[in-house]
C-alpha cells in the first residue's frame, strides 16, 4: 500500500510516472515544507507559489532525485530551500500584512508589548541578513533542524553552515547592541 511506503520507494514510483505515489508524497509533506518556506518568506501567497513550484519540479523532474545520495526529505528540503532563496533574490514590493485591518480586542500587558516589539525587531533584522545567512537561521532556529540537516538542506558542508550561523548571530548581536545604545 502506497500510504505506508517509504518516501524513497514512492519517489521510485514517481520516476516511473505513478500519479498515486506523487499524490501520497504531496499529502505527506506539503504542510511541513509549507511551514519551512513560510518561515523564510513571511508571505502566504509567495509561500504557496514556491511550494507549488517545488512539487511541480518533483513531478516533472523526478530523475533529479538519487536515493543513493540522499533521503527524499533531504533532497526535497534542498529543492524548497533553493526555491525560497531564488524568490528572495527577486525584487518585490512589500505586501500589506494579511491581518492589517483586524482590531485586537485583547488588552496586552506592557511586558507582552515589549516582547512583541522585540520579536518583531529581531524578525526585521533577520530579514535584512544576506539570503544564505537568513536561510541558515530559518532552518536552525525556526525549523529546529540540526546543523547537519540544515547543511544538507542547503547542499553545503557542515562547517560552511556553521559559519553562516556564526556570522548571522554576530551580525544580529551587533545590530541589537547598536539599537540598544541609541
Amino acid at each position: 500500500m502506497q500510504e505506508n511506503e517509504a518516501d524513497e520507494a514512492l519517489m521510485h514510483r514517481v520516476q516511473s510516472g505513478n500519479q498515486g505515489a506523487y499524490r501520497v508524497l504531496v499529502q505527506r509533506h506539503a504542510a511541513r515544507y509549507h511551514s519551512l518556506i513560510y518561515r523564510y518568506t513571511q508571505n502566504s501567497a509567495l509561500t504557496d507559489d514556491v511550494l507549488q513550484e517545488a512539487f511541480v519540479k518533483l513531478w516533472t523532474k523526478p530523475h533529479l532525485f538519487d536515493g543513493s545520495k540522499a533521503k527524499f526529505t533531504t533532497w526535497f528540503h534542498r529543492v524548497c530551500v533553493n526555491g525560497a532563496l531564488d524568490e528572495g533574490r527577486r525584487k518585490r514590493f512589500e505586501a500589506i500584512p494579511e491581518d492589517f485591518d483586524v482590531a485586537s480586542h485583547d488588552i496586552a500587558a506592557d511586558e507582552q508589548i515589549i516582547q512583541d516589539q522585540t520579536a518583531q525587531h529581531v524578525r526585521t533584522l533577520v530579514k535584512k541578513l544576506p539570503p544564505r545567512q537568513r536561510m541558515a537561521v530559518t532552518l536552525s532556529y525556526l525549523e529546529d533542524m540540526s546543523n547537519k540537516a540544515g547543511a544538507a538542506a542547503m547542499d553545503i558542508k557542515l562547517k560552511a553552515f556553521e559559519s553562516l550561523l556564526a556570522r548571522a548571530r554576530k551580525s544580529l548581536q551587533s545590530k541589537l547592541n547598536q539599537d540598544l545604545n541609541r
